[in-house]
């Protein structure tokens, strides 16, 4: 009962988290990678700016299994209050790995956390994270109790790392043979997908109006990209 109702409740958990991070990072400005690269006296614009495109490479790579799993089992699916499913799902990304949105949201937390302070950063690897493993074990089981066959599936298919063409992993959100729907996927990380743009103004500028006007193109961008799937999914459709 508890389990499922921390489930249920994860978004808003998962905001208020951040929320608090938002928080802590206004009391304590100076981020993680910052406090190390001037441990090392490595603290010049042109490392940190290394260092912060470095990590967006994390999270990009994170995002880019969420859309993935995504694109496979729609937005509805993703951010319902409950697991749902009418069949055990195995097409895409889900014949390498079970949890891709997971995972994916793993890779963005600890993109993230050398970007925020010490304290935001510990709670990340110290809550978030654990927190993201046990939505991910709340699905497997709530999958063995509905799908007998998910038993055999867990067996063959790791939950994290593929075992097996990891390359082709990440080219599922364009395998429509596979069931993809990739302006699906752009739906359901639209606000991810925006905060691309945001941190890459931050990179280049280094300040946070930067970081907005970044943002703000990222919607722009985002919501071209998610009409553009949209409609040549509908071509093909007919």
């Amino acid at each position: 009962m508890i389990s499922q109702t921390l489930y249920r409740a994860r978004v808003p958990i998962l905001i208020l988290v951040f929320a608090g991070l938002w928080k802590i990072n206004m009391l304590h400005p100076y981020p993680v990678i910052f406090l190390l690269l001037n441990k090392l006296g490595l603290a010049s614009t042109s490392a940190i700016r290394l260092s912060y495109t470095l990590l967006m490479g994390f999270y990009i790579a994170g995002l880019w299994l969420r859309i993935s799993g995504s694109s496979i089992l729609g937005s509805e699916t993703v951010w319902g209050g409950m697991p749902r499913a009418r069949a055990l799902e195995t097409r895409g990304i889900y014949g390498s790995i079970r949890h891709p949105i997971h995972l994916g949201s793993m890779l963005i937390l600890l993109s993230l956390a050398p970007m925020n302070s010490p304290v935001s950063a510990g709670i990340i690897l110290f809550f978030a994270i654990p927190f993201i493993f046990f939505l991910a074990n709340h699905e497997d089981q709530f999958l063995l109790k509905h799908f007998p066959e998910f038993e055999k599936y867990r067996k063959n298919v790791p939950g994290f790392i593929p075992n097996s063409h990891p390359l082709r992993t990440f080219l599922h959100p364009f395998d429509e043979n596979e069931g993809a729907n990739l302006s699906s996927g752009i739906r359901s990380e639209f606000l991810n997908i925006s905060f691309l743009g945001g941190f890459s103004g931050f990179i280049l500028k280094g300040n946070t109006q930067a970081f907005w006007e970044g943002f703000a193109s990222g919607i722009i961008l985002t919501t071209f990209m998610y009409f553009l799937f949209k409609r040549r999914l509908s071509v093909r459709n007919h």
